[in-house]
């Protein structure tokens, strides 16, 4: 018998026979039949989840091209480096906290609700916009 390694896990296949030409009847001609087909059907729904996959990466990358081209503008209207984070260690600190007491994955950890905005603290103290002015600006 072959064993086949998947995910370091042997699985023990059969050896293949083959069937004598006295046992190929009708039923054997059929079964094979519907094999083959079944097997095509596969293939084709593996080729389609394949395509659709790769239709989806491609999706996502261009997205994320866009959102770091809206990031940098952000960044650059409002006069941050594009190195720095718009977030400082305190608010990421913040961040993970509230994310971990933050039961509905539905509700954005640092936003749950709109009362809830907090700028990052490098805006604080020198920038007396408030968040609606700073995406109506644009």
């Amino acid at each position: 018998m072959k064993t086949a390694p998947i995910m370091s896990i042997n699985i023990v296949r059969r050896c293949k026979t083959s069937t004598p030409e006295t046992e190929k009847d009708n039923r054997y001609w059929e079964k094979r039949q519907r094999n083959n087909m079944a097997a095509k059907k596969s293939r084709e729904n593996k080729r389609y989840m394949d395509s659709a996959i790769r239709q989806q990466v491609n999706e996502l990358k261009k997205e994320n091209v866009l959102l770091r081209r809206e990031l940098s503008l952000i960044k650059y209207k409002f006069g941050i480096p594009d190195g720095r984070s718009l977030q400082s260690v305190s608010d990421n600190e913040e961040y993970s906290k509230s994310s971990e007491d933050n039961s509905d994955p539905g509700l954005s950890p640092v936003i749950s609700s709109p009362g809830d905005f907090r700028r990052p603290s490098f805006y604080r103290s020198s920038d007396p916009k408030s968040a609606s002015q700073l995406f109506t600006m644009m």
